[in-house]
């Protein structure tokens, strides 16, 4: 996997966090966190410095979308898998 493609899966969950229902403001918002956050720490810095706390937060955020929104879900676990098959 390379930084493009991690660029296109963040791109992907944009999508689909823009998609989310106005009722579920709060879960838009914690996904743009995210967005931000892997981008700011990632992408800015090709993955150099990931933080503990950005894997956790990806895997809370995981287990928390995945009976709800399974595409959401699934688009964490890419984005996980794609860190770790990085050596990020």
């Amino acid at each position: 996997m390379s930084i493009n493609e991690l660029h296109d899966l963040l791109a992907d969950l944009k999508d689909k966090a823009n998609g989310l229902s106005m009722e579920e403001v709060e879960r838009r918002q914690h996904l743009n966190e995210i967005i931000e956050s892997l981008e700011e720490q990632i992408l800015s810095e090709q993955g150099i410095d990931i933080r503990d706390e950005v894997y956790e937060m990806l895997e809370d955020k995981l287990l928390h979308f995945e009976v709800e929104h399974p595409a959401i879900a699934s688009v964490l676990g890419s984005i996980l898998n794609t860190l770790k098959s990085m050596g990020i």
